[in-house]
């Protein structure tokens, strides 16, 4: 089926496209193909002149499903609100592995018992790391389950105290690379256009463009479509959502050749081989 419109995702593109080669692309006429058509590319802009350049947006997660298990992860933000679990003088952090809360198990039955647990545990846990296996009775099916949760206590003299709920857990940068190769790049290099760009989200500061490239690089082999593209952008989100900042950078052989920075849906600041160019007043609407 078509993709439903994805307006978070439009913006991000029409940010980029509206200062991309020196505001050339500002005025273009987008075409967002994929909610048209079953595995069409996002997007086909066209400028005036017919030039046409094809864009594939994709988050990069730290790990396949990552995003899927914050959804779920979330329930256990509401521990945080419980007051009486704050200490004077002490900042707690609780960190679930990822996963705790699997298909099939009653997740408010996890949350309860993990809640529970913390109340009853808070006033022992030392200074420093230490880890700690909090059991749960899981009632559908009388199922013993547990879980390992590392605890870190900070002292922070005057702070009224209070507990900040985190995820820990192995990463797999490179099997989420390999996932969005594998579903973006032959509908980006199937679509006729003068260029093609695949612009990749990153959401995490744990997440480096470094890091991506460097899967991207070795995994060239396994993706031969990589010899189309003619560009791999960043789009760096992780203040998009509170701040409404994103960051786009273009890098070649490792080494930062452009950025294009955007606060408030204007263009802030912009880059060529670091040193800064132009006028920041492009507009950021895009034609429709």
């Amino acid at each position: 089926m078509p993709t439903k419109p994805r307006e978070r995702e439009k913006t991000l593109i029409r940010y980029f496209l509206s200062s991309y080669e020196h505001n050339s692309w500002a005025n273009c006429h987008l075409d967002w193909l994929d909610e048209k058509k079953d595995g069409a590319v996002e997007v086909l802009a066209t400028r005036s002149d017919g030039k046409t350049l094809a864009l594939e947006h994709t988050l990069i997660e730290i790990f396949v499903g990552e995003k899927e298990d914050y959804v779920h992860f979330k329930r256990f933000l509401l521990i945080e609100d419980d007051a009486s679990m704050a200490v004077p003088d002490r900042i707690i952090y609780a960190d679930m592995p990822k996963g705790a809360l699997p298909k099939g198990y009653s997740w408010d039955t996890i949350v309860t018992a993990v809640h529970e647990w913390l109340k009853a545990k808070i006033l022992t846990f030392p200074e420093g790391r230490s880890r700690h296996i909090c059991p749960i009775n899981e009632l559908e099916g009388n199922v013993l389950i547990t879980l390992a949760l590392q605890v870190r206590v900070v002292l922070s003299p005057g702070f009224q105290g209070g507990i900040l709920i985190r995820r820990y857990g192995e990463t797999d940068i490179g099997g989420a690379v390999e996932k969005a190769m594998a579903a973006k790049l032959p509908k980006l290099v199937r679509t006729e256009a003068d260029k093609r760009i695949l612009l990749l989200e990153r959401d995490q500061f744990s997440l480096s463009e470094s890091s991506i490239l460097d899967e991207i690089e070795g995994r060239r082999q396994k993706f031969p479509d990589l010899e189309q593209v003619n560009e791999v952008w960043f789009a760096e989100t992780v203040l998009f959502d509170t701040g409404n900042y994103v960051g786009f950078s273009l890098f070649e052989d490792h080494q930062l050749v452009q950025t294009l920075d955007f606060l408030e849906g204007r263009l802030h600041s912009r880059s060529e081989y670091g040193k800064p160019y132009g006028d920041f007043n492009a507009p950021t609407d895009g034609s429709t």
